[in-house]
């Protein structure tokens, strides 16, 4: 490491007269140092960006530097006869780089502390460092042999003029800029871009979760971590009207601890919202923000980002607009499948309404069960209810979501994997519910458990729920077919024929043990060809290769994300899909 520079530099100031040429430009004597210029270009292509704070006047260093074909390569020019020190301030702000990776280059030692007193961390030298430039470790940079680094700050210069001169309120500006995000979520072909991101990025880098420094072993790693169903991430774009930003975020969000992994975004989006934007559309992610970072994230209460649209889809290049051709509602009943496909659900929705499974009292609620589509539109009387509320399932906590959801959702789309597990019948009053153990295949008796309370459920209030279960209801294993029908015929009266609902079909093992999973799918057929606005799903679609499954339940991430894309390739064709076998 350089013991020159506490880390790579990124931007480099250059003052002109006895610097970058020899005399003084408007004295009317200067030699021209064509290796100055040579180690800008090669600078540029090492993605290190060159800008200029000059005493001089505009227009004569322009027209030299136009010349010789070298004006391009310098963005944020400031060439004047004030100050210098408020000058490089002024460029640090507009770069919008961290100090300590700019280096400022003068011939004159008050200009270089001026500059280093307005800006505190700013790296500075003399004219004795140019030779040395190209072999600093601190300024070996990344091949850019397309510029497209230099191109970036163009329009970053761009953009921020126009903000200068459109003066008042920021915002109105960045509404008229046309910003559009897209979010890609199949990463696999730009994993270095994702390593770059992690490894790079420190102003808008949240978390500051690294990874390794070797880019094979770095790929290799995080497709392994990024593999598992648990994981949901998502590759940001950015694109406005000034330019392409090309892929400058990347966040990785941990279905399990519900929290942010990595968030991290390129300096080159700070001041558009972008961070903001995503992290409120996330629905507001738990996350630990480590370190110093230039962008606070919003609250739920915060007036939200009105100036980003989400580009035409998340895998899309178009760069349109679709802020008025989003899904609109979507209402999701099922378990873990569900859960996973949400997330990208909801990047593309207005809203979500989830009608999941719950944890309450140490007691995993399978509310998502159909019993409860029937426990909510042809509630059990008083006594039925009491019952319920006796093994855990308060009314207030375990009603469904769907009656209220038929007005406000715009797509539906339902999973009855928990109609695989067994079923208890009240014996006073008959009515049916799941009931889950922890730990415990729930297809089967949990009942038998009633010697082993105290280590399934410990002294708490589960244990009562649990007593109660087995002193006041029977075993009654798989639900019906009549059953069945009867609560999926509910669901799907109440739902309006003009809206689309998606049922996804369960994975059918060729297990013996598996036949239920069968039979629930041929009943869901039985009952879907009778609804055209009903449409099915086949997992098994969405399974490339048997490595990708971890039981019946739980897949790759990838499999999850090709379930979204397929959610959505058939909301695009309503009313004009398949009806006569799944998708």
């Amino acid at each position: 490491m350089s013991a020159r520079w506490p880390e790579p530099i990124r931007f480099i100031i250059w003052d002109l007269d006895e610097t970058f040429w020899r005399g003084t430009l408007t004295e009317g004597g200067i030699t021209y140092r064509q290796d100055v210029h040579d180690i800008i270009i090669k600078l540029a292509g090492r993605g290190i960006i060159s800008g200029i704070c000059s005493k001089n006047d505009l227009a004569p260093v322009r027209d030299l530097l136009t010349e010789r074909g070298l004006w391009s390569y310098f963005v944020f020019p400031s060439i004047n006869w004030e100050s210098k020190g408020p000058r490089i301030a002024r460029i640090v702000e507009q770069v919008q780089l961290r100090p300590e990776t700019i280096l400022f280059i003068d011939d004159n030692p008050m200009n270089l502390h001026e500059a280093q007193h307005f800006v505190p961390g700013l790296q500075i030298a003399d004219e004795t460092v140019i030779d040395m430039l190209l072999d600093d470790p601190m300024l070996r940079g990344k091949q850019d042999a397309q510029l497209s680094r230099l191109e970036q700050y163009r329009l970053l210069e761009k953009r921020k003029t126009d903000e200068e001169h459109a003066g008042g309120d920021p915002r109105e500006f960045l509404r008229a800029s046309n910003i559009r995000v897209s979010i890609l979520h199949d990463i696999g072909d730009h994993l270095d871009r994702v390593v770059e991101l992690i490894n790079r990025t420190n102003q808008l880098n949240f978390t500051k979760v690294r990874l390794p420094e070797d880019v094979t072993e770095a790929k290799a790693l995080l497709a392994e971590q990024l593999a598992g169903f648990r994981w949901q991430v998502g590759l940001v774009k950015v694109v406005d009207n000034y330019g392409d930003y090309g892929f400058c975020g990347f966040y990785a969000y941990n279905i399990m601890s519900r929290r942010l992994d990595h968030f991290c975004f390129s300096c080159r989006t700070l001041g558009m919202g972008v961070e903001q934007w995503l992290y409120a559309r996330l629905g507001w992610p738990g996350i630990r923000v480590q370190g110093e970072v230039l962008s606070r994230l919003p609250q739920a209460d915060d007036p939200p980002i009105d100036w980003i649209a989400l580009a035409a889809g998340p895998d899309s290049d178009s760069g349109e607009p679709v802020k008025d051709r989003t899904l609109g509602t979507v209402y999701l009943r099922g378990s873990c499948d569900l859960a996973a496909v949400g997330h990208y659900l909801g990047l593309v929705s207005e809203r979500l309404i989830q009608d999941f499974n719950a944890s309450y009292n140490g007691i995993n609620l399978r509310r998502d069960h159909s019993m409860f589509i029937r426990h909510t539109l042809a509630p059990p009387d008083d006594r039925g209810i009491a019952a319920l509320a006796s093994i855990g399932y308060p009314a207030e906590i375990c009603r469904s979501l769907l009656p209220r959801s038929v007005q406000e959702a715009d797509l539906f789309v339902l999973s009855f994997y928990a109609d695989l597990h067994s079923l208890y019948r009240h014996r006073e009053t008959g009515v049916l519910t799941p009931f889950s153990a922890p730990g415990f295949d729930n297809t089967r008796d949990v009942t038998t458990l009633a010697a082993e309370t105290e280590k399934y459920f410990g002294a708490s209030a589960a244990q009562q729920s649990f007593r109660n279960l087995y002193e006041t209801f029977d075993y009654a294993g798989s639900i019906s077919e009549a059953d069945f029908k009867l609560n999926l015929r509910l669901a799907l009266d109440m739902i309006p024929g003009d809206k689309p609902v998606v049922i996804i079909l369960a994975l059918e093992p060729k297990s013996r043990l598996d036949r239920p999973t069968a039979m629930i799918n041929r009943w869901i057929r039985d009952i879907a060809v009778q609804y055209a606005n009903v449409a099915l799903l086949d997992l098994k679609s969405c399974i490339e290769k048997p490595s990708e499954m971890h039981g019946t339940m739980h897949f790759d991430r990838a499999v999850y994300m090709r379930l979204y894309q397929a959610i959505l390739r058939l909301a695009a064709a309503f009313p004009q899909w398949p009806k006569d076998e799944a998708a």
